[in-house]
């Protein structure tokens, strides 16, 4: 029987940044399979994800809490997360302008299915998180690269200016930044803010790193804006409370909008399941969590990551201000270097190319692990 026929939309998964993704499978296999290799190639927290919250996972479980849900998110959830809101701004949050989806990167998608018509195009700040080009691929929407200079990356909103044409129906800013931990100053983003708003174009602010910052705080695009009439913003649980797996994610707009991602929701995946929802609703609520203990934590892997750099010849990288990543700039192909670093020594990390072309020199490595597994990967590393 002949091959049957794929949409384009399948085709066109097969990009650079999804191919970046092979040196981490490649060590996982290797790593299941019993061999000494050691990961940090991804931002998975290796925190347990707080007592608290498993809790009240199987307290709901308990209590039958497993039916269909709103296709827009547990009403008690969308409360919390409004009253946390109004508490963190000063503003003032209604329930119908969060939506709760699995994950950062199925909210994205669906907001993107939303607002952007196949052949349209969304600029996008380089170096970017690897997972955002198969998801404007999947839509079918282009990407304008707005490149930011070496070696600081700083989001540059003249570049994002320079990239808006007719066919631009949104800028994707995030904020801390992955790969860089670059925290974008309250200036810039309101460079941005104000700069959709004059185009008359959507604003997506990819917040997901928002607790996960050093000695420069993260200001939230929701304390910038003046209205929601163009701006969205989109969070998790994943890093800020270790529940990477737990898929939990949401958006803030206007109502308008809202309404719509609802009736997407409704089409799509229909609704998150009810115990995970009654779940994360104890994470917004706060009680019981640490988050400050685990911001500590990793502040003190960013310092020892760049201690260990700073002793190697012939790397570098600018000392990140928030997330769980460093780009180190190695000096030649990053891609060779990864695959060969975890062929030789058992160490994986991601080509800086899946986040851009300026970065084909850099790769992306992961502090998230805990302090042993930090000082055997860098031995290893400095002595190759």
């Amino acid at each position: 029987m002949k091959k049957l026929a794929l949409s384009d939309m399948a085709i066109s998964l097969d990009s650079k940044s999804m191919i970046g993704w092979d040196i981490h499978e490649r060590g996982a296999i290797r790593k299941a399979r019993g061999e000494d290799v050691v990961l940090l190639t991804i931002g998975d927290p290796d925190f347990d994800t707080p007592q608290s919250i498993r809790e009240a996972l199987v307290n709901s479980l308990h209590q039958q809490r497993t039916h269909y849900s709103n296709p827009q998110g547990e009403y008690e959830l969308r409360r919390a997360l409004a009253k946390l809101e109004t508490q963190n701004t000063g503003s003032t949050f209604a329930e119908d302008q969060f939506n709760i989806f699995n994950g950062a990167s199925n909210a994205l998608y669906s907001v993107l299915r939303c607002i952007a018509n196949p052949g349209k195009n969304v600029v996008v700040c380089e170096p970017y998180y690897i997972g955002y080009m198969p998801i404007l691929a999947a839509v079918g929407v282009t990407a304008r690269i707005a490149t930011a200079s070496a070696p600081d990356f700083r989001v540059d909103a003249e570049a994002i200016r320079n990239k808006i044409d007719a066919n631009t129906v949104a800028v994707l800013l995030n904020t801390p930044v992955n790969p860089t931990g670059h925290v974008v100053s309250q200036d810039a983003m309101r460079d941005l803010y104000d700069m959709c708003k004059e185009r008359e174009i959507w604003l997506v602010s990819d917040e997901v790193y928002s607790l996960l910052y050093f000695e420069t705080p993260h200001v939230s695009m929701l304390n910038v804006a003046d209205d929601f009439s163009n701006l969205i913003v989109i969070d998790s649980l994943s890093k800020s409370h270790a529940m990477t797996g737990w898929r939990m994610g949401w958006t803030v707009t206007n109502p308008r909008l809202s309404e719509v991602l609802s009736k997407f929701a409704s089409a799509s995946f229909f609704a998150c399941n009810q115990f995970v929802q009654d779940a994360a609703t104890k994470a917004i609520q706060g009680l019981g969590i640490d988050i400050e203990h685990m911001r500590r934590e990793y502040q003190l892997r960013r310092d020892y990551t760049m201690s260990r750099i700073r002793n190697i010849k012939g790397v570098d990288a600018s000392e990140p201000m928030a997330g769980m990543f460093v780009m180190l700039d190695v000096h030649q192909d990053g891609y060779q270097f990864a695959q060969n670093l975890l062929d030789d020594v058992g160490v994986s990390v991601a080509p800086g190319f899946a986040c851009g072309p300026s970065t084909q020199n850099h790769v992306r490595v992961s502090y998230g692990l805990a302090m042993s597994e930090l000082e055997r990967a860098w031995d290893r590393i400095e002595q190759w």
